[in-house]
């Protein structure tokens, strides 16, 4: 994950309690969104960011342990673009849980310095928006730095292993760098986080500096901006 993040870490309590599919993975969602808040960050202690403008895609795979000590894996794909630069932002996710797939969309546009607004969408016909009045998403997201960095190659490029200790185990996220200098922009390879309720790891992908504008084009059965209140 995500200064705001991709990736801080919360316990999985819902696992241990008997939720739809949907419910599981909305929570994950925003789980994903409150880690790239507190492990992908923009301070001075930062390993490196991504570009003010990508599009990326991403594996996501994890096992969670579930009511009884029942294990529950759950695997989806994800798709990520971002302009920093115009304040916008859109994620969609299709996952696989107990049998059934589902997905998500969420669109979000910055307003003002104070001011965004975000379109959820659960599925065709199901939108619902609302004000938010920190806009720390629209930042660029980038890898807070540790004291346990491994260097490695990755192909031909130069790449980092970034450690941290959570709840007292191990994350990390690998990152490499285009150039050899090994500027301050990177991509991100993968993300492990484990907690005490749940094993997550996401392999991105097809990772690009461009985005095609047309994807922040929010579906015409949802509420025009000016209708979204707080």
């Amino acid at each position: 994950m995500f200064k705001h993040s991709l990736l801080a870490i919360l316990a999985l309590l819902c696992f241990t309690h008997v939720f739809s599919t949907v419910a599981t993975f909305n929570f994950l969602f925003e789980r994903h969104e409150s880690m790239k808040r507190s492990t992908l960050q923009t301070t001075t202690t930062t390993t490196c960011c991504q570009p003010n403008v990508f599009s990326l895609k991403g594996i996501l795979n994890q096992v969670a342990i579930g009511k009884n000590a029942t294990l529950q894996p759950l695997t989806g794909t994800i798709q990520l673009f971002a302009d920093y630069n115009l304040g916008r932002i859109r994620q969609d996710a299709t996952f696989s849980a107990n049998g059934m797939n589902s997905s998500i969309s969420s669109y979000a546009f910055k307003l003002s310095e104070n001011l965004a607004v975000k379109y959820d969408i659960r599925g065709e016909g199901n939108c619902a928006c609302h004000q938010i009045s920190s806009t720390h998403d629209f930042q660029p997201m980038c890898v807070l730095s540790s004291n346990q960095i491994r260097k490695a190659k990755i192909g031909k490029y130069n790449a980092k292993n970034v450690i941290y200790n959570v709840m007292g185990m191990n994350a990390n996220i690998w990152v490499f760098y285009e150039n050899p200098d090994e500027s301050e922009k990177c991509w991100i390879l993968s993300s492990y986080f484990p907690d005490s309720f749940s094993l997550q790891e996401i392999v991105y992908y097809d990772q690009v500096e461009k985005v095609d504008q047309n994807v922040f084009k929010v579906p015409s059965y949802c509420p025009k901006i000016e209708q979204c209140s707080d």
